[in-house]
């Protein structure tokens, strides 16, 4: 016997079939939230991974440790608060607001610009910052400044304990040891450029080791150089100073550090980073040693946000802009998909329920009527 079925049941018969679709795509929801820029590709993994994260002109590296903790290295320039930010409380800190150590190498804005609004908006455990008196702590200190003031002011209105950085600092996070080679035996407001302010800090997590490196220049490399045996110095990982100014990331460092994988935080600029002389070395030093370093070298500028995966093998992702993401889950769109099929589904019968429950009590009034008469 043929079933005729009428139009409204075949669309019905479609709305359903699409129905069930969507409610089963839920099993790919990783694969179709990348593909319709909910979320990008990352999973923290519980291990000890490293971000580079995008602020242009400027430095700021996020260390999330296997054990779920966070420090930041610098912070970049004012105008990318809203960016930076995005990306540590999307990515990194999983809306936790928390920043278990933050690290301020030296004073410059392109690294501290947005240090206040962190301060003043996070949780944070400890600032370790450059080996400089505000004018509130020696009022003859020479190498502050009225912003590097500010922030240590906003620190101690908000109890937050600082820590000067110097050689010989150690911290086990997790599985992690973290290092501070530099600076050595610098005194407090020594007369020294600001960039050299800058700790030379090792990370190590099981078997990989990194070097992160602030604006150090050709002296402080030579004294680390120095001052270490060369396997403190050999990593697998090294973010390259001063944004690949001539100047930093000597041939005897590269050397000496031997990286597999370097990283230079760079934007838009008018310095000519990174150099041509600096990528010229990185190429000698691949001739020398026999590595390909220049095919391994990620820039923020062209990569944007670079994450490591400090794995048995390094795992490397970028993601290029976080603005393009969404980050609300797939499922909330499939439900808000299927909840308007629905309604599409019973918008046709709504006129006919309408005028049945109008019939109804209509009807009721009627028989009420009759009642109270008779």
């Amino acid at each position: 016997m043929k079933i005729q079925m009428t139009k409204r049941q075949i669309i019905n018969t479609i709305y359903i079939a699409v129905i069930i679709i969507v409610l089963f795509s839920n099993i790919w929801y990783r694969e179709l939230s990348l593909l319709l820029y909910l979320r990008p590709d990352y999973t923290f993994k519980n291990k000890t991974e490293i971000h580079f994260i995008n602020v242009g002109q400027g430095d700021a590296v996020a260390i999330k440790f296997d054990n779920g903790q966070v420090m930041l290295i610098d912070s970049g320039t004012e105008e990318y608060c809203d960016k930076l930010c995005r990306y540590l409380d999307k990515i990194v800190l999983d809306d936790r607001n928390t920043i278990d150590y933050l690290v301020l190498t030296h004073k410059d804005t392109d690294h501290s610009g947005n240090i206040p609004h962190l301060l003043k908006n996070y949780k944070v455990g400890v600032l370790y910052r450059p080996m400089i008196y505000s004018t509130s702590e020696d009022s003859n200190s020479t190498n502050t400044s009225d912003w590097y003031d500010y922030i240590v002011d906003i620190a101690r209105s908000r109890n937050i304990p600082m820590i000067f950085n110097e050689a010989g600092i150690k911290l086990i996070i997790g599985e992690s040891l973290l290092t501070w080679l530099s600076p050595i035996g610098i005194e407090h407001n020594a007369d020294i450029d600001s960039n050299d302010f800058s700790p030379i800090i090792r990370l190590d997590y099981r078997t990989k080791s990194a070097l992160f490196t602030g604006d150090v220049g050709f002296d402080t490399e030579e004294e680390v150089i120095d001052s270490y045996e060369e396997t403190m110095l050999d990593v697998d990982i090294l973010k390259v100073a001063h944004h690949g100014s001539a100047y930093s990331t000597s041939d005897i460092f590269l050397e000496t550090t031997s990286p597999d994988v370097a990283v230079i935080s760079v934007g838009y600029n008018t310095y000519g980073h990174p150099s041509n002389t600096l990528m010229q070395r990185i190429l000698e030093y691949d001739k020398l040693c026999n590595a390909k370093l220049f095919n391994n070298t990620y820039t923020t500028k062209s990569k944007g946000n670079i994450i490591v995966t400090m794995d048995d093998e390094l795992d490397i992702k970028c993601i290029d802009n976080i603005d393009n993401y969404s980050f609300v889950d797939y499922w909330i769109y499939s439900a808000i998909f299927i909840l308007l099929l629905v309604v599409l589904m019973l918008k046709p019968y709504y006129s006919v329920w309408v005028k049945k429950l109008k019939f109804y009590r209509q009807n009721k009034k009627f028989e009420k009527n009759n009642s109270d008469t008779n």
